[in-house]
């Protein structure tokens, strides 16, 4: 399971606030507040905020070849391009398969979330 990202924090006073960290021990409640806490609630994870981007290694390579040499508008097209389309009679390569031109931007802004699955 993934670890929170951030936790609500409720104070004895009523008060609140959101953190990166759950408050594990009296100097954490210290500097937080002048009050106790009465609760820490885990609002999302990393996974949440950033999801995965599930893509072949063939398509992982595509996406950073094209990123050094292209531009993001250009790399989808490539690959809608090679999306099984009949051009002179030949079949081209399946490359996008199930990716959406979100998918790609995604993993053209954030590579950290690419996630490399098999064939």
């Amino acid at each position: 399971m993934t670890e929170p990202v951030a936790y609500l924090n409720k104070y004895l006073d009523g008060s609140t606030d959101i953190t990166r960290f759950k408050p594990s021990n009296e100097a954490d409640v210290v500097s937080l507040s002048s009050n106790v806490i009465v609760s820490s609630t885990p609002l999302y994870t990393s996974e949440q905020l950033h999801p995965r981007v599930k893509m072949t290694q063939k398509q992982y390579d595509r996406l950073m070849w094209e990123k050094s040499h292209t531009n993001l508008l250009a790399c989808i097209d490539y690959f809608f391009e090679q999306d099984d389309n009949y051009k002179f009679g030949l079949s081209s390569e399946n490359l996008r398969g199930d990716l959406t031109q979100t998918d790609i931007a995604r993993a053209w802004l954030h590579p950290e979330t690419i996630k490399i699955v098999d064939e």
